[in-house]
Formats: structure tokens, sequence, C-alpha cells
């Protein structure tokens, strides 16, 4: 017995048996396998699959530069706060002694000094709080706020096998803007910036003497650390070295031999540009992991980022706190 056909629809389906049948004016035209007809509607063809992985590759490409730039921005405005809120500790250092941290001459260093002030007393109680006293277990202890997100290195630590006495090092990202160039810590007025040495009979900056203005005199800003031997700067830093404090102008003949000895080759001046965490002669500036520019806190608490198109006059004029310049912010 042959099966009956079965209408499905209304437009001329029928199921006959295990075949889906078609007709037209009650004559039928078509039957197809059920099975047959499900899988063909299954595959794609070879040119469909192709236009598909296409359109996928053109939307990554769309789409991944986009999210790169977002999490770019995500860590700089992390490296933003970093600063923002050693900024404020400096501030609130100043609200308790009436004075600016000095550099590393009457106490560990302005990095060391304000760790009770960014909630890490902790750190703090283990630092011998010595002149030039920079070896300890502390030294080894990563500190977050003084690395930038945007550093690869995300312990905030670093192996020195040059100064193998040192060993493991607790890293910073964030220096102190000591002046405009080395040579000045060496007049009767010391140091020209915030945070440099030998100024005010190395009592510490007082603010009554930023005649240039808290908002137009600059504080502090990056130059990440390098990979072993060619940087590794620590923030527990107090000896005569840059590992926490930089100039905006380093002429040759202006840093210690200690310093550039091993680094021949490197171009001077050196003042605020681009640089590479692998080149040993960035070491000598102030420049960030940002692309076009790095940030910069102010004597007030406030974070700019400035392009590195800025002329380095302007910067040079920036870090002095009482030379009367008049600098208008464009940036």
């Amino acid at each position: 017995m042959q099966p009956k056909m079965r209408p499905i629809d209304g437009h001329g389906m029928y199921v006959h048996g295990f075949s889906l049948c078609r007709k037209q004016r009650g004559v039928l035209m078509q039957c197809s396998n059920r099975a047959t007809l499900r899988n063909s509607r299954q595959a794609f063809t070879l040119i469909e699959l192709l236009v598909v992985l296409a359109v996928i590759g053109i939307l990554i490409a769309i789409l991944l530069p986009a999210v790169q730039a977002a999490r770019a921005s995500a860590r700089r405005t992390l490296c933003t706060n970093n600063m923002k809120q050693l900024g404020l500790a400096v501030l609130n250092y100043y609200d308790v002694y009436q004075r600016f941290p000095i550099f590393g001459f009457e106490q560990t260093g302005w990095t060391c000094v304000i760790l009770p002030f960014i909630e890490a007393d902790a750190i703090y109680s283990t630092t011998s709080k010595r002149v030039g006293s920079d070896s300890g277990p502390w030294v080894a202890t990563p500190v977050s706020g003084f690395m930038c997100p945007d550093h690869p290195n995300t312990s905030g630590q670093s192996n020195s096998t040059i100064y193998a006495d040192f060993g493991t090092r607790g890293l910073t990202n964030y220096l102190g803007v000591a002046g405009r160039r080395v040579t000045e810590r060496y007049s009767p007025a010391g140091d020209t910036g915030i945070l440099g040495a030998w100024v005010n009979n190395n009592t510490g900056v007082a603010l009554g003497m930023i005649g240039d203005g808290v908002s137009n005199t600059l504080l502090m800003g990056e130059r990440p650390p390098g990979p072993s031997d060619t940087g590794d700067w620590g923030w527990w830093a107090g000896r005569n070295d840059w590992d926490i404090i930089m100039y905006s102008t380093v002429v040759l003949t202006d840093a210690p031999p200690s310093l550039i000895s091993g680094y021949k080759g490197c171009k001077y001046p050196a003042v605020y540009s681009a640089g590479r965490l692998e080149n040993p002669c960035d070491q000598d500036h102030f420049w960030s992991l940002h692309a076009g520019g790095g940030n910069w806190t102010m004597t007030d608490g406030s974070v700019h980022f400035i392009p590195y198109n800025v002329s380095p006059a302007v910067i040079d004029q920036l870090v002095t706190r009482d030379q009367g310049e008049v600098v208008v912010q464009t940036w």
C-alpha cells in the first residue's frame, strides 16, 4: 500500500513517506528525501566559508586597534592615578613637616619618607631612615604605586648583575624633579627644583620659596626602569645617584663619571624625549612608556600629560621653582 500524502502547510507542501513533495495545481512536481534536504541546508560551500572568514578577519582588523587603544588609555589613566597619589602624599608630608622632602641627605629619600602617606607604613617601618643607607631587606620590596602599569615588569623588582651586592631591588618609575642641571646643586642656593639637593641649607623647600607658583612648577615625572644593568632604579635610594631624582637637561660634562662611563656613545644634552627600555642612554632623561609623551605631577598635586613636542626650553622653565618664568601651558 502506498503511503498517503499529508499536507504540511498551505503552500502545496506534502509529506509522502520519507519524502517532502510539492504539488502545483494538483500535479506532483517534485519529491526530495527529507534527510538529504536537511543536510543540504546545513552545508556551506567553500566560497561561502571563505567569505565568512574574510568578514571575520576584517572585523578583527577594525576592532583590535580600538581594543588595544582602549587598554593603553586605561593603563595611562592608572599611571596618572599613581602620580596623583604620590603628589598628594608629598603634599601631606609638607603639611606635617612644613617642608618638601629633601633628596637623600638627611634621610633615605623622598620616595621613602612618603611611604606612611601612601598606606605603606609596614614597609616604612623596616627602613633604616639613615643618611645614605640604601642596603637592607627593604630594598627588595616592591611598592605598586611606584610602577607604571604600562611597564612590562609587573613584579616591580629587578636583579642586578653589575651591582651584585644589591641583589633584588624594588623599582620606581617615578622620579622627583631636582632642577635644570646637576651643576646647580653645588651652587650656594642648591638645586632649583622642588625635590632636589642642598636646598635651603639642606632643610627642604618651603612654599614661600616657590615664586613661580605651585601650578607652574613640576614636582615629578616618569623615567621607566630598564632591564637589569641598564637602569634598574630603586625607590629606596638615598645616596648621591639618580634612582629617585632627575634633571630636565643632562650634559655630558655635568654627569658623574660613575653614571656615564658604561654608556659611551650616548647623545647629549639629554632632554625630555621618547625612549626605549633597552637603551641605557635613555636613563639620562625623563620619558615614559606612553605614546607621544608622559605624565607629570605639578607641585599643586595635579597631573598633566605633556607631549614630547614641547620645547626642552619650556621644560627647563617648568622644573625651576623661582626663576620668574611665565609659561603658557598649551598641552
